[in-house]
C-alpha cells in the first residue's frame, strides 16, 4: 500500500511538472523569433550607398549599426525599413558625420527595431 501511495505522489508531481513544461513550450513556440529570414529581408532593403556594419540584440530589440555615403541616406533607409513592416516599430534618431580613411565624409547611424 505504501509503495502505491508513493507512486501516486510521484505521478502528481510529474504531471504538474509536465503541465508547467507544456506551458513554457507553448510560450516559446508562440514567441516571434528574429531568424535568418529576417536578416535576409532587411538586407534586401538596403539601397546603394548604405552598409549595415553590425547589429546588437537586447530583448525584443535589434539595433543595426549602419553607414551611409550621403546625409539623406540614413533617414531614407529608416523610412524604407519602417515601410516594409517587418518590425512592430522602427526608431531612428539621426546620424554622425565622420571622415573615412579615404578622406570622404560618411555618416554613421543606428536603426533600432522592435520585433
Amino acid at each position: 500500500y505504501q509503495r502505491r501511495l508513493t507512486l501516486k505522489e510521484e505521478l502528481i508531481k510529474l504531471t504538474s511538472y509536465n503541465d508547467s513544461c507544456r506551458i513554457c513550450i507553448d510560450i516559446l513556440e508562440s514567441t516571434r523569433k528574429f531568424e535568418t529570414e529576417s536578416f535576409v529581408a532587411v538586407d534586401e532593403l538596403v539601397p546603394a550607398g548604405i552598409r549595415i556594419e553590425g547589429y546588437e540584440f537586447e530583448g525584443t530589440k535589434v539595433s543595426f549599426r549602419c553607414t551611409a555615403d550621403t546625409q539623406d541616406g540614413p533617414a531614407d533607409f529608416a523610412r524604407i525599413v519602417k515601410n516594409a513592416e517587418i518590425f512592430q516599430d522602427v526608431e531612428y534618431t539621426g546620424f554622425a558625420a565622420y571622415q573615412d580613411t579615404d578622406g570622404s565624409t560618411r555618416y554613421s547611424f543606428n536603426i533600432e527595431c522592435i520585433w
